[in-house]
């Protein structure tokens, strides 16, 4: 139990040492279409990974990467042949961190940073970028929802609930459900 809390206690003094002092847009990748009948019904797959990297002594950089998927849902046998991801979206941000001169923390650390704190950080413009690539693409604009840090049970394991988003379509627009 120890070395739980002891790299809870390390995460917690890099939050509140670290600036994020710039955000640039690394990589972008968008694919997609509507079908002219348009789409019934689709769900949203979300996934994303951080890591750390050009690290100095006074500052370092995670890259945050995140992808969106839309596939359509339904239709039966027909639906089946057809090309199941109606839009494909993937970004990497680069992150800028600086530290103060007087902290030395270890890669572990930094590297739980990046993956919880990095693509916290950067989801507000992933949200925004989403949604103004779907209209700039002809589409209905998709307005993710906020990020949510998934809460761990006391056996470390991670709350199905909290790391689970459910996806529903609404009207002119894919609106993932929390």
């Amino acid at each position: 139990m120890g070395s739980i809390s002891t790299a809870a206690d390390n995460l917690k003094e890099i939050i509140g040492s670290v600036q994020l002092t710039g955000v640039r847009l690394r990589e972008l990748t968008a694919a997609g279409s509507v079908p002219e009948a348009g789409v019934r019904t689709a769900s949203v797959e979300i996934g994303h990974s951080a890591r750390v990297k050009d690290r100095s002594d006074d500052r370092f950089v995670v890259t945050a990467a995140i992808r969106v998927r839309v596939m359509e849902q339904g239709g039966g046998k027909q639906a089946l042949r057809r090309r199941p991801t109606t839009l494909s979206l993937l970004a990497a941000f680069d992150l800028l961190y600086d530290l103060p001169k007087a902290k030395d923390f270890a890669a572990a650390d930094l590297s739980r940073f990046a993956n919880v704190n990095g693509v916290y950080n950067a989801w507000p413009y992933w949200r925004e970028l989403v949604q103004s690539i779907t209209v700039r693409m002809g589409l209905p604009p998709i307005v993710l929802p906020v990020f949510r840090i998934p809460r761990r049970e006391r056996n470390g394991r991670l709350n199905e609930r909290s790391a689970n988003i459910r996806h529903r379509k609404l009207r002119g627009s894919v609106a993932p459900e929390q």
